[in-house]
């Protein structure tokens, strides 16, 4: 268990240094799946940490089998980025993110190497405006201007111990664009390039991801790395042109929480 805490570390630095040399418009922004590993009635689960922004997750476990959720996710401040072609630019980000759901969980009578299965369903609405501009040369800005909504449908195959828990996790989405907008201001000329509104923008998305948490007594710290995946490449229609998209993106999160029964 020891190896793989390394490489499950190593693993989720890695790829978020990947993603910040690689993001472009950010416009798709999925968050940390939900695994409190809920075992029975009356177990209260509270965490915040980082992870496609901060964020906050509760869940209540209101029977033996029963289970509520929520988490709110915000992404605000202005972070570094290198484009492909190694230049160096600005984004400053004002995302918000709501989810909400229930779920259901059980004990095996026969496992080996799981204990727990939990499958958790809701819906979640996202609220992404970005702003790019290059450093040194700071002559325009590019915007992007999107709102989304999504339902989904998720299954933790959970192995649960005294001090650890690994979690193997699937969640499937679909994402629904409400409005997606690109335009570039340009400072000299005190103008904007006609807006590229793209319509009828949908997706579906498989995230495998693995979880690991450790707890000391009431505390559990917890990592996670995945992927989001597109399963199709939507059409979506812009001025007189249509052409296809797919959702894609890495998913990773570090969180101390608190998992207490009441």
């Amino acid at each position: 268990m020891k190896t793989f805490r390394y490489h499950l570390t190593w693993m989720f630095f890695s790829l978020v240094e990947c993603s910040v040399i690689s993001a472009q418009k950010e416009f798709y922004t999925p968050k940390a799946l939900i695994t409190p590993v809920h075992d029975k009635k009356n177990q209260l689960h509270i965490s915040a940490g980082r992870g496609g922004g901060w964020d906050l997750n509760v869940s209540f476990s209101v029977s033996n089998h029963l289970a509520i959720f929520a988490s709110g996710t915000f992404d605000k401040g202005t972070k570094k980025r290198i484009s492909l072609f190694g230049d160096r630019y600005n984004l400053e980000k004002n995302d918000y993110a709501l989810k909400a759901g229930f779920g259901f969980f059980s004990k095996p009578a026969k496992t080996r190497h799981y204990n727990v299965v939990e499958a958790y369903g809701g819906v979640g609405f996202y609220r992404v405006r970005n702003y790019s501009y290059f450093i040194h040369d700071y002559e325009s800005i590019d915007s992007t201007i999107a709102d989304f909504w999504n339902v989904f449908l998720q299954i933790n195959v959970c192995r649960k111990e005294n001090k650890q828990e690994l979690t193997l996790a699937l969640r499937l989405a679909y994402n629904k664009y409400t409005d997606m907008e690109f335009f570039t201001y340009h400072f000299s000329t005190n103008t904007s390039d006609p807006r590229d509104v793209y319509k009828n923008l949908w997706g579906v998305t498989a995230d495998p991801v693995v979880a690991y948490s450790y707890k000391i007594k009431a505390l559990k710290f917890n990592a996670q790395l995945g992927l989001s995946l597109p399963l199709t490449r939507a059409k979506i229609i812009q001025p007189a042109v249509y052409s296809y998209i797919g959702l894609a993106t890495i998913l990773g999160r570090i969180a101390p929480g608190k998992f207490h029964e009441v």
